[in-house]
């Protein structure tokens, strides 16, 4: 079985938007991922763009690959939208490996 080398795995559990290790990470319909604490700030931004809080966005482009990544209730606050996307257990478990070895 192949594993990763140190500096890989470090790369891998950190964060595209802060760069610091992930805090609660969340992945989107593509499968990027980001804190999830990012992602309500990067929605805050978008929503700040979009410049109107009676028509919120139904989408937000994703902060890695820019697909359009739907909002299920606009109606909700960013730091809410993001709770609502599924945790990366995959990532969880490489944090965890990280601070056992550490």
């Amino acid at each position: 079985m192949a594993t990763a080398a140190p500096d890989e795995v470090e790369s891998i559990i950190k964060c595209p938007i802060c760069f610091e290790t992930y805090k609660s990470p969340k992945y989107l319909p593509c499968f990027h991922t980001t804190c999830e604490t990012c992602l309500s700030q990067y929605i805050t931004s978008v929503y700040k763009t979009a410049n109107t809080d009676v028509n919120k966005p139904r989408t937000f482009p994703c902060p890695i690959c820019r697909t359009d990544v739907p909002i299920s209730d606009p109606g909700l606050s960013p730091e809410d939208i993001a709770a609502k996307f599924p945790g990366n257990h995959l990532i969880v478990t490489l944090l965890d490996q990280s601070k056992l070895k550490s």
